[in-house]
């Protein structure tokens, strides 16, 4: 690695995703603590770094659609696949959270789920869901009565 990823590296605000060295690829992911929003592969063989931006009407699933991202709260890696848990940006009840999985193979996303809460547990292999589904409406948001369950679900 050169001199300039080492530095880039032992910045602190700079998080280390994953290191792929093997027959189709040979590079490396990371993300600067202060943009979360702003993914970066840097190819350890040409030493070019290629931003793959998370913004809304960025990420593109194979359908065509494009989640609603605001901010992104937590990364994970598991073989091939960066996890993404991001939310909408929306306060109390429409606040939405959404688990994105990035194919580091072939530079795609897709999306797994979208709940009202996301977290990646068990070593990135599993994520804790939480749903919440309106049961009655009151006469105004703060009155609203929901059903909430929690699931854990396999990821790829």
């Amino acid at each position: 690695m050169n001199k300039k990823m080492e530095n880039l590296l032992n910045d602190k605000d700079v998080i280390q995703l994953v290191k792929y060295e093997d027959r189709s690829r040979n590079c490396l992911y990371y993300v600067y603590e202060s943009n979360k929003k702003t993914l970066y592969k840097y190819d350890l063989g040409t030493e070019k770094t290629t931003t793959i931006h998370l913004e809304e009407d960025e990420i593109k699933y194979a359908n065509g659609e494009s989640p609603m991202v605001f901010d992104v709260d937590q990364f994970g890696v598991h073989g091939n696949y960066i996890f993404i848990v991001a939310n909408n940006g929306g306060s109390s009840q429409l606040f939405v959270q959404y688990l994105i999985a990035y194919d580091t193979l072939n530079g795609t996303f897709s999306e797994i789920i979208f709940a009202s809460r996301i977290k990646l547990i068990d070593e990135d292999r599993k994520a804790e869901v939480m749903h919440k589904e309106l049961i009655k409406e009151g006469e105004c948001m703060a009155e609203d009565e929901y059903k909430t369950w929690t699931e854990i679900i396999d990821l790829p």
